[in-house]
């Protein structure tokens, strides 16, 4: 598995860099992220309109475990934010290099190497929450898992709570 052994690399080279600060290293965790995702729906051909949607699809299709997808949607989403103008949050970097890692041992199989592991955050030091007022938004953005046309619903799950299906 050179490309997994090449990515972890990758990895190292973003973290242990001199140039840049926290911000513009966890932009470029979130920039590899995306790349792998795209890889990995390159044979389906189709558009995705965000990487919430890719990420989810991916991790359907692949039957990712819960608490992985709860850590790859917990860092999208708090390096989306940090793209468009929110302050470096202290901690995301290591919650990047654990996201993108896990990322790719999900897709390519090969365990995280060590050298990569000391890098992780501490267990429970981001905890995957529903923000305050997002049961009470007037449009949540979701997407569709399946169609029930038995129960004439939608199985989907929202955006910021990736987690969990919902009936729709």
């Amino acid at each position: 598995m050179q490309v997994a052994t090449g990515l972890y690399k990758e990895i190292l080279k973003i973290v242990k860099s001199d140039e840049g600060v926290s911000r513009e290293r966890v932009l470029a965790l979130l920039a590899l992220m995306e790349r792998l995702l795209i890889e990995s729906t390159k044979e389906e051909q189709l558009v995705f309109s965000t990487l919430f949607a890719r990420l989810s699809y991916v991790g359907h299709k692949r039957q990712f475990d819960k608490a992985s997808l709860e850590l790859l949607h917990l860092f999208r989403r708090m390096a989306t934010r940090m793209r468009h103008g929110r302050p470096y949050q202290e901690g995301v970097v290591e919650l990047g290099v654990k996201a993108v890692s896990s990322l790719i041992q999900l897709l390519y199989g090969e365990p995280i190497p060590e050298a990569i592991k000391v890098c992780f955050p501490e267990e429970d030091a981001f905890v995957f929450r529903i923000e305050e007022g997002a049961m009470t938004q007037s449009v949540v953005r979701v997407l569709a898992l399946r169609d029930e046309p038995a129960h004439h619903r939608l199985v989907v799950i929202e955006e910021d709570a990736p987690a969990e299906e919902r009936m729709v």
